[in-house]
């Protein structure tokens, strides 16, 4: 018999393929109504691969939300997933314009703990390094809890970068 934890392994897995759909995600959570089973959904409806998802997954991390913010932060984890350079290419400027706006409708230790799960490190490139260096350079007012996270992951960007360079990924 498979546990809990290793049931939503499979299915955000196969989620982040695309070899399942909102409605089978919405069954496994059935099955598993408990706190950690709603977070797994969270993350595995947004790891899915298909347009309409990540639509719905970028709504709720910028645009007002009466989620509770461990549902958020969970879909922040699943936003920009490996693999999927295509789909959230668009999405890649926009982080670094809309996140920082959402410090109108958020606050605190929420608001920097989804632009922190969210930050595009598994994007890692140049080009998303530079707009992220150029985020925290272009002198405007960013919220102290944005700022922080921007500081933070643009640091761990900058060594992934570097990494990818070195080892002969870009």
């Amino acid at each position: 018999m498979i546990d809990a934890e290793l049931r939503w392994a499979l299915v955000t897995r196969l989620a982040a393929l695309g070899e399942l759909s909102a409605a089978d995600i919405d069954a496994e959570l059935a099955r598993d109504e408990s706190a950690a089973g709603v977070l797994h959904a969270a993350r595995a409806r947004a790891m899915r691969p298909d347009p309409a998802a990540k639509q719905a997954t970028w709504a709720l991390l910028t645009e007002p939300s009466q989620r509770p913010a461990y549902e958020l932060y969970a879909s922040a984890e699943g936003f920009f997933e490996p693999g999927q350079t295509e789909l959230t290419a668009g999405y890649l400027p926009r982080f670094f314009t809309e996140m920082p706006a959402t410090a109108t409708h958020r606050q605190g230790w929420a608001l920097g703990r989804v632009v922190f799960n969210a930050f595009p490190v598994a994007a890692a490139s140049p080009r998303v390094l530079e707009l992220a260096e150029a985020a925290l350079a272009d002198g405007r007012e960013l919220d102290p809890a944005v700022r922080r996270a921007f500081v933070d992951r643009t640091d761990t960007l900058r060594r992934a970068v570097l990494s990818l360079r070195r080892y002969g990924g870009v």
